[in-house]
């Protein structure tokens, strides 16, 4: 696919995300785990998808010699980010499919951290190869095949914590994660025979952060404070009425 058309779809994905994120964040919400874990999908994404957008318009004027630097920091940038970004969607996941959510809270993200902070500085010192063909500049390398098998581990981590649930499958929280990893194996599987479809990972990614907006069970605080003042009236009129 043309280079231009790649650049659109990042930009209909970053609208997407922008407006997503104003109607998330715009409501005062309770910090429970999986609210702290969305704001986290939709702040990383914006930004792993912003530098795509960035390394799009430097793709798209061709000029290798000037600009190889800032390919190579761009694209590895951009691979990072969408580890962390699937990283999440795993932290998320074993957050639904454990039965013990609050204990080592601190360890699991702490272990999430050092698990990125690897991959970031894997990503960084493995080789990447620029070629002009006739679509336009593209990118190869051990980086890239290093990025979709890390890609695939965690999808495989993700599937076997639902399997493990799997009484547990019928909750609506498991809807955007099972469709990610059907997704995203099929891509990955496709991507073997045409590399050039990842192009398509960004907006697979919007469409289960879409989704899992509508799973999150989270009422705004004014809808509690509400509730908690209702059952404080009640709780009065019924001991005036003992009196």
């Amino acid at each position: 696919m043309d280079n231009k058309l790649k650049l659109v779809f990042n930009i209909y994905s970053l609208i997407v995300l922008m407006i997503l994120s104003s109607v998330f964040f715009i409501k005062k919400r309770m910090h429970k785990t999986e609210d702290n874990v969305y704001a986290g999908i939709l702040i990383s994404s914006i930004a792993t998808i912003l530098v795509g957008l960035i390394l799009g318009l430097i793709i798209i004027r061709e000029d290798i010699l000037y600009q190889t630097i800032y390919i190579n920091i761009l694209n590895k940038c951009y691979l990072s980010g969408i580890v962390f970004v699937i990283s999440l969607f795993a932290y998320y996941t074993r957050y639904v499919s454990s039965k013990k959510e609050k204990k080592d809270k601190r360890k699991k993200i702490t272990g999430l951290l050092i698990f990125n902070f690897i991959n970031i500085a894997i990503i960084s010192f493995l080789p990447l190869t620029i070629k002009k063909q006739e679509t336009g500049l593209t990118t190869e390398g051990p980086v890239f095949i290093y990025s979709f098998l890390i890609f695939n581990l965690i999808y495989i981590a993700m599937t076997i914590m639902i399997i493990k649930d799997i009484k547990n499958i019928k909750n609506k929280k498991y809807i955007p994660i099972i469709l990610l990893v059907i997704l995203s194996f099929t891509l990955n599987m496709l991507m073997t025979t045409n590399p050039n479809l990842n192009y398509l990972l960004n907006p697979i990614i919007v469409i289960n952060i879409m989704i899992m907006y509508f799973t999150i069970e989270n009422p705004d605080v004014k809808m509690i404070t509400e509730l908690e003042l209702a059952k404080s009236n009640a709780e009065k009129a019924n001991q005036a009425k003992t009196e």
